[in-house]
């Protein structure tokens, strides 16, 4: 699907996720607004996925990590914000193009210098804040020692839930959650 060069305006629409067989989502060098929808990571055939160029808003969504096949992603110049999702480490494009965004730190271990260097981070919240809280819902609490011990328990290797940075997700990481919550 090639609609780029156009002058389109408005937000993709959620059905896009029910082309289910697509391969190719071209849609730079438009006015798209809005949020990238999540339902963009039931598209687990596509190769590629460009939407630079547009004014797209919102977080990048955890769900593109589905795109287990997508070898070119590029999400650069655009209003994106918050944190890039761990989960995009999942996708085989090793060096996505998200520079020109305001994504915040801290970033995930796939994405390089080279995906990073035109961040304007002057709207970031202190990512440590944050750190430990799983559920994403702002607060870090028992919650989220519950969500950790999830992943334990069913071997879930999800790098963003590594707190203490050691490359595993194990009993220690719970300790230092109770850390954060019993510091707060």
């Amino acid at each position: 699907l090639h609609l780029y060069n156009n002058q389109l305006t408005g937000e993709i629409p959620s059905e896009i996720g029910q082309l289910i067989n697509l391969e190719n989502l071209q849609l730079f060098n438009n006015q798209l607004t809005g949020e990238i929808p999540e339902s963009i990571g039931a598209l687990i055939n596509l190769n590629s996925l460009v939407l630079y160029n547009n004014q797209f808003t919102g977080e990048i969504p955890s769900e593109i990590g589905n795109l287990i096949n997508l070898n070119y992603l590029y999400l650069n110049d655009n209003q994106l914000s918050g944190e890039i999702p761990c989960e995009i480490c999942n996708i085989d494009d090793s060096m996505p193009s998200l520079f020109n965004n305001q994504l915040c730190p801290p970033y995930p271990d796939c994405i390089s210098q080279s995906n990073i260097d035109s961040f304007d981070t002057s709207e970031c919240m202190e990512s440590s804040e944050f750190q430990g809280d799983l559920n994403s819902d702002g607060i870090i609490n028992v919650q989220d020692v519950i969500v950790m011990v999830n992943f334990i328990l069913n071997d879930i290797n999800n790098e963003c839930s590594d707190i203490n940075e050691d490359g595993l997700i194990d009993i220690l990481d719970v300790i230092k959650l109770l850390d954060i919550i019993l510091g707060n």
